[in-house]
């Protein structure tokens, strides 16, 4: 089974944690993805994307697993508003070409607000996890040709992973996504 995000703590509108195995998932041009997996292809080594959505994928509705929508609140715009989403750049097995982006992990000036206050913690939990690149990471919107192609509208976190050994292999993390709304900001 796929991996979906925990329920999020009680009281808590602004953390989603992921624990768990992420396994191989679908190749980079395939759409729909399945939730928690990452981009099959490539050499051992090679830098893919893991892609967790910011809700649970088998269960849309499932609030206890989703960020809270005021979260996404652009009440304090960091440059001009409305911030429309971006076609990506193609990046091999991370992102397709043309895919909406609404995030950086470097936090760009044209990002809404809510997305640059978007922090992001990983404890891999596997001997095979090489390297994790937060700062490249990328929050595409969910349309039937980004994200998990579910065209849900919301959120999906891409996070470029490079594995060590002789195969492509699943691997445990605990990944923590955090959203410093603007009560906190």
């Amino acid at each position: 089974m796929a991996l979906q995000p925990t329920d999020r703590p009680a009281s808590s509108v602004q953390v989603l944690r992921y624990t768990g195995t992420v396994a191989a998932g679908e190749a980079l041009a395939t759409f729909p993805k399945t939730n928690g997996t990452f981009t099959t292809g490539g050499a051992v080594g090679a830098a893919r994307g893991a892609r967790f959505a910011f809700f649970d994928a088998t269960d849309v509705t499932n609030t206890a697993k989703k960020f809270a929508l005021h979260v996404y609140d652009d009440e304090q715009p960091s440059a001009a508003a409305p911030h429309a989403p971006v076609a990506s750049g193609g990046v091999a097995l991370v992102v397709n070409a043309g895919e909406e982006v609404v995030g950086h992990g470097t936090q760009t000036a044209t990002d809404p607000a809510w997305s640059q206050n978007v922090h992001i913690t990983v404890k891999s939990l596997s001997a095979n996890l090489g390297s994790v690149d937060t700062e490249s990471a990328l929050i595409v919107l969910d349309t039937l040709t980004s994200g998990l192609g579910g065209n849900t509208g919301l959120p999906v976190l891409i996070l470029p992973v490079a594995l060590l050994g002789n195969e492509v292999a699943s691997f445990d993390v605990d990944l923590l996504i955090e959203i410093r709304w603007s009560a906190h900001r």
